[in-house]
């Protein structure tokens, strides 16, 4: 389960997670900007073990480093509706949040997405929102939305043009993951690694953890050509892999995208080493309806291959009924 982003904390945080512990094994905190306070992580992971320990649920709780990918500033706004045609202006982080004019600034550690925009090119923001570029300068990236979409703050930018993958681990991620390391009060059961393309990545946050005397699972997330291409030689140092599906569906070829993630699973089974996909292809729905055959199928053929576990987005975690849309997920993966 994403125990989501800091910036998205309600004061129902400790209600939800109450009702929702019962019906998962374990929660993912995505450490970007906004959680990277020391205090505010160490309050979030004790009050989960807290809520969980007079649950009597034992519950895994993962810190995930999201890697040099491009997103959105935490701006002001829920979500942002855009209409077709309407165009969005995507602004370095020091330019602030215009509601009206659409101008919507990235994190600070996204400036690379303006440097290689360029006008035609393709952009996906989160997992489906598709703009393409009318014009791009330093100063602004200017989109025009290609159907009837939304924005939410803090959300993945992909640009579909730019063959540079994101990088695994940012510098300032690096300085994170050794402040968070070093913390004698903030105790991860476990770290997830986004963007993984080598095995260099892992055995650096591996050398890392036991420099500072924690022997704890590191995780390699799979979501780029060269994390598929390296696979079998990442996996050998993870103790486990995580399928992502969108961002692999984003950043590869979609042709060969089945062949990827069939490769990704043979290394895990190969080593003997766990692997869990993403469940956004059915989770955060929340209607009352029947699941179609493509998305039966697929879970049929995830549960034939072994996986250990789904990761649930935000999508579940901050859906207006997060246990319901938690429920059905679940339900559709154990039936």
């Amino acid at each position: 389960m994403n125990g989501g982003e800091g910036s998205k904390m309600t004061p129902a945080f400790p209600r939800t997670v109450s009702e929702m512990i019962e019906h998962v094994d374990g929660f993912r905190l995505c450490i970007v900007d906004s959680v990277r306070d020391l205090k505010l992580q160490t309050a979030i992971v004790g009050g989960i073990k807290k809520i969980a320990a007079r649950a009597n649920k034992p519950v895994f709780i993962f810190g995930d480093f999201p890697g040099g990918k491009a997103r959105l500033s935490n701006f002001p706004v829920q979500r942002l509706q855009v209409d077709s045609g309407e165009t969005v202006t995507f602004v370095p982080n020091n330019v602030p949040f215009n509601e009206m004019y659409k101008t919507v600034p990235l994190s600070s550690e996204s400036s690379f997405f303006l440097d290689r925009a360029k006008e035609g090119h393709d952009i996906v923001v989160a997992d489906g929102s598709h703009f393409r570029v009318i014009g791009a300068h330093p100063n602004g990236v200017i989109c025009e939305a290609v159907s009837n979409t939304f924005i939410e703050p803090g959300r993945g930018v992909t640009n579909l043009n730019d063959k540079n993958p994101p990088v695994p681990l940012t510098a300032a991620d690096s300085k994170t993951l050794e402040a968070v390391v070093s913390s004698p009060e903030l105790n991860y059961d476990g770290f997830m690694i986004s963007f993984v393309q080598n095995a260099k990545t892992i055995k650096d946050v591996k050398n890392l953890l036991s420099r500072s005397g924690k022997e704890i699972p590191v995780v390699a997330k799979i979501e780029t050509q060269e994390g598929v291409d390296n696979v079998y030689k990442i996996v050998d140092e993870a103790d486990g892999l995580l399928v992502a599906c969108s961002d692999l569906g984003l950043l590869t070829r979609k042709q060969i995208f089945g062949r990827n993630v069939d490769r990704t699973i043979a290394a895990a089974k190969t080593c003997g080493k766990p692997w869990m996909i993403t469940a956004d292809v059915i989770e955060g729905l929340g209607e009352e309806r029947e699941l179609t055959r493509l998305e039966l199928m697929t879970i049929a053929y995830w549960k034939s291959t072994g996986y250990c576990g789904a990761l649930l987005s935000d999508l579940s975690s901050f859906h207006p009924e997060p246990v319901k849309s938690v429920l059905k997920t679940r339900k559709a993966f154990r039936d």
